[in-house]
This record gives C-alpha cells, sequence and structure tokens, in this order.
C-alpha cells in the first residue's frame, strides 16, 4: 500500500484533499505545497426546526465510531473531571470498544446510546447544543457539517476538518488534540456560555448554507485549475 501510494505521489500533477491536516500528510511525503489544493467537504442544506427551544440542562452530542482514534477516551476523562452539575452528554456510536464503556463506569450524565437509525441522530442533533469531535487524527469529519446544519455548535481538534470550516467563534471552537485539559476547558466554556434560546443557532446554519456542497464543487473546479 505504501508503494502504491508513494507511485500514486509521484505521477500525480497535482492533489486536491478535504482538509488541512491531509494536506499535511502529502507534504511530509514530499510533495510541493504548490500542488496541493484544499476543498473541505460541503454540509448538507440547514435544517429549520419549528420546535421551541428546549429550556432543559445542556445537552452535548459525539457521533462516530467509539474507538480511541475518534478521541472518546479523552472525551470521557475531560467530562469526568468537568464534573458539569447540569449538563448531559450522548454518544451516538457505530461501534464501540467495550473498553470505553469500562472506563466511563461511575461517570454521571454520560448516556451510551449506541448504534442509531437516521430519524433518533436528526433529532439528538436538533435537540443538543454541541457537537463535539475530540479525534486524534480525522480526514474531515463528515458529522461536523451535519451538526452544523442543525444548528449546533462546534468543539473539534485541529486533526479535523473544523480547521477548514472557517467559522464564527461562537459556533465553532478549535482544541489541540491528544490532551484532556483542553477538551475539559471547551466543555466549561461550552457550558458557561449555553444560553436555553439558543440564539447561535442560526450562525450555526447560516455557516452550513456558506460551506454547502455547491461551495464544495467551486472549490474543487479551483483546486484542478492550480
Amino acid at each position: 500500500m505504501e508503494r502504491a501510494h508513494q507511485q500514486e505521489i509521484a505521477l500525480a500533477d497535482q492533489a486536491l484533499w478535504a482538509s488541512s491536516l491531509t494536506r499535511e500528510g502529502l507534504i511530509r511525503d514530499g510533495v510541493d505545497p504548490a500542488r496541493i489544493a484544499v476543498a473541505p467537504y460541503g454540509c448538507p442544506e440547514p435544517v429549520q426546526s419549528t420546535d421551541e427551544p428546549d429550556h432543559g440542562p445542556m445537552r452535548f452530542l459525539f457521533g462516530g465510531q467509539g474507538v480511541t482514534r475518534k478521541g472518546l477516551h479523552l472525551l470521557i476523562e475531560a467530562w469526568r473531571q468537568a464534573a458539569l452539575p447540569d449538563a448531559t452528554l450522548t454518544l451516538v456510536t457505530s461501534r464501540l470498544d467495550p473498553a470505553m464503556r469500562e472506563f466511563a463506569a461511575g461517570t454521571t450524565g454520560i448516556d451510551f446510546a449506541g448504534r442509531v437509525e437516521r430519524d433518533y441522530l436528526d433529532a439528538a442533533m436538533a435537540a443538543c447544543d454541541t457537537m463535539l469531535l475530540p479525534s486524534l487524527v480525522e480526514g474531515f469529519g463528515l458529522v461536523l457539517g451535519e451538526g452544523l446544519a442543525h444548528g449546533m455548535r462546534l468543539v473539534g481538534t485541529r486533526h479535523t476538518g473544523l480547521v477548514d470550516m472557517d467559522l464564527d467563534p461562537r459556533v465553532g471552537t478549535v482544541i489541540e488534540p491528544g490532551l484532556v485539559e483542553p477538551l475539559r476547558a471547551a466543555l466549561i466554556a461550552q457550558a458557561a456560555s449555553y444560553d436555553p434560546r439558543r440564539p447561535y443557532r442560526e450562525v450555526a446554519r447560516s455557516g452550513a448554507r456558506r460551506l454547502s456542497w455547491t461551495h464544495f464543487r467551486e472549490r474543487v473546479r479551483e483546486g484542478v485549475a492550480l
């Protein structure tokens, strides 16, 4: 696989990648940065909810595989240390490393939802305030765009596509990967700035409109015209 990868790099006149992180990988492999363009993946059409804002406790959401690469162990430890008095964390996982559940034993406020139907996920994104993606490494993270389209605030590491989304600071928080403390601090900051009316939902949806799949295709056309 490595030999095939190196051959592809050698044969390519230019490269089009979805995130700055994957671009950095190509540069480390010896590709001229001038030959690499980044086209961040797009967001779904924003979802306009007619429901009244939920005035209950703040809800955080994690969506993805429940494995080490996704940083779930770091999130569980950060959640334990943050000890937020009135907040919940829902973990939607397509598959879950059993060690994660064992690691979370005794930690309050965590709901292991597991693999869910699409309707459940859409409802969770509409109800939850903040999407968390603490990945150690992520090619992009399409769940970020889904959350944004539902009006969610986003917290993700700089090893995700969040870096390339260039969001309003009210709805986009980039943290360092692989560390508990930045994640703990982000959880506390999000909880402190939480408004049950969620007036920043429209800011998030506006970001999703700007980062549409049409925008992605425009960036692809720009990239191939390097």
